[in-house]
């Protein structure tokens, strides 16, 4: 297991464009907190939060090109598996840090907003995060084989769930006033697992499909 660690962060280092991408990923991870801690309802900044560690599925994509894991016995586990593997603490601690703001909201006066309303508010939120990144796990297997799929997967699904975050305080379902932050959290957290369990059989299905040509461009261009 050490060695197979050793070799995914070997790989990892050597990706091309992996500097430009940890500054793309850095800066979308600050702007997205910024976003998130300074505002008491959702927004779209919550995006960038999300999405910055899907430079780890990036980088290990964009190497897969290299001769260095083509040639290796493990050149599939780079594709199906090790990059969904490595996202998951990361995806965990994102939501742990968003799941605590919105605890914290939910117990303090929000403008002339009833008790209630709030914290059944930042409970909606809590789970609209974590489908965010469940949703956000999967556009990176589509998009880095049909990339034309994966714009209209995350259309459909990524979008209306950040309009969703930025527009809950203005139409609340009755079911959110009967949820809790604990088992928000809890529900929000068996989400993210199964999202990212459900993600390595699904790239493995799409496994026998070329790696999308914009990747592949990536590489040769570095």
């Amino acid at each position: 297991m050490k060695k197979e660690i050793t070799k995914i962060m070997t790989i990892i280092k050597a990706a091309p464009q992996l500097k430009s991408q940890i500054f793309t990923a850095l800066l979308l991870f600050a702007s997205g907190a910024l976003c998130e801690f300074s505002s008491t309802l959702g927004n779209a900044g919550i995006l960038g939060t999300i999405t910055c560690t899907s430079v780890i599925y990036q980088s290990i994509m964009i190497s897969n090109g290299s001769s260095i894991v083509q040639t290796s016995a493990s050149a599939k586990k780079f594709q199906t598996l090790y990059p969904l593997i490595i996202q998951i603490p990361y995806n965990i601690i994102i939501f742990a840090m968003l799941s605590w703001h919105r605890i914290y909201l939910a117990s303090k006066p929000l403008n002339d907003m009833p008790a209630n309303r709030n914290y059944a508010i930042q409970c909606g939120l809590i789970i609209l995060y974590s489908i965010l990144i469940l949703f956000t796990i999967f556009f990176e297997i589509i998009c880095s084989r049909f990339l034309v799929i994966g714009v209209i997967f995350m259309s459909l699904t990524i979008v209306p769930i950040v309009f969703s975050t930025s527009f809950i305080g203005s139409h609340m379902p009755t079911f959110l006033y009967k949820l809790t932050l604990t088992n928000s959290v809890t529900t929000g957290l068996v989400i993210i697992i199964l999202g990212a369990l459900l993600s390595i059989p699904a790239a493995n299905l799409f496994y026998k499909y070329p790696i999308s040509a914009h990747v592949m461009r990536a590489n040769n261009k570095a």
